[in-house]
């Protein structure tokens, strides 16, 4: 049964990864919950999930992302987080992403992308 745990947990996490891999803000879209807390650099809010994914597409239009690498992920008590960096043509980014297990599912909670330089 912990095996099935973990599997069911990692699913949702290398979606999250491939969809910023390739700038996919509709597949993120699909992991959202009800509402989201996007911050993106200095401009913060709570989003209702269409609205997050148009402003996580303006993002990716807007950098056009080449890469996404993991640098830490954790899974504790039905939540967790994957903290890596997002590579676009000019930029790189910290990304922090936060999931909550919501009716059997991990959905994104909250998204936090500042410049790499930052942290």
């Amino acid at each position: 049964m912990l095996a099935n745990l973990s599997f069911a947990l990692a699913q949702p996490n290398a979606k999250v990864e491939n969809a910023f891999a390739a700038g996919d803000a509709a597949e993120l879209a699909l992991l959202f919950n009800s509402t989201v807390e996007i911050r993106i650099l200095d401009e913060e809010n709570v989003y209702a999930k269409q609205q997050a994914a148009v402003v996580l597409d303006t993002f990716f239009r807007k950098y056009s992302p080449s890469s996404f690498s993991v640098q830490h992920r954790n899974n504790r008590d039905n939540n967790s987080f994957i903290i890596g960096t997002l590579q676009c043509q000019s930029d790189s980014f910290r990304v922090s992403i936060f999931l909550k297990d919501s009716n059997a599912t991990q959905k994104i909670t909250q998204i936090s992308i500042s410049k790499a330089a930052n942290f």
